[in-house]
């Protein structure tokens, strides 16, 4: 965005203290788009310090620490936690109080849920509940999945499956 001051010689005729007053206006306002703004008018990547917002809308959002969202003293939050060369990142959930309560995040074997602090896992009604699937693959080796299927003759079974690809039918409904 090229910014200029058009009828600068017209202006001038009516005031000196005017023109020098409108130049330092422009330069302001051309300083101001370019922290936003490339040369060719498109935005440029927006760095702050600090964001207070109800939501917000992005294609992609880059932070450069850590996110938090939620904080206050009678409501938990959630906060995402920036990665290293070393260690993945992760989404923490804390307590009003600020204790940790667990994560998710990137292990050896793929995405785990960690639970600390006697953290409990309610799926529902403080259960955790299956439906009935076809069995899933088997993982890698020295693992179990659990899950539900019918038996053929509308029971219900738990099961679980090894990594050596075995069922084990652990117990069938009534």
């Amino acid at each position: 965005m090229n910014l200029i001051l058009k009828f600068r010689e017209r202006v001038s005729v009516l005031s000196y203290a005017l023109v020098q007053e409108l130049e330092q206006l422009l330069g302001v306002i051309r300083q101001t788009f370019r922290a936003e703004h490339n040369d060719d008018g498109t935005h440029t990547d927006v760095t702050a310090m600090s964001v207070t917002t109800e939501s917000v809308a992005a294609e992609t959002l880059v932070a450069a620490q850590n996110v938090t969202a939620g904080a206050s003293a009678s409501a938990g939050l959630v906060r995402l936690v920036r990665g290293t060369a070393v260690n993945t990142g992760y989404v923490e959930f804390r307590t009003p109080a600020g204790v940790r309560q667990g994560y998710i995040g990137w292990g050896a074997s793929g995405l785990n849920v960690y639970l600390e602090n006697s953290a409990d896992l309610v799926v529902q009604d403080g259960a955790v509940r299956l439906v009935e699937m076809v069995a899933p693959s088997n993982g890698p080796a020295n693992t179990g999945r659990l899950f539900c299927r019918d038996n053929g003759a509308g029971k219900t079974q738990l099961c679980v499956i090894f990594g050596s690809g075995a069922i084990q039918v652990v117990a069938t409904e009534p």
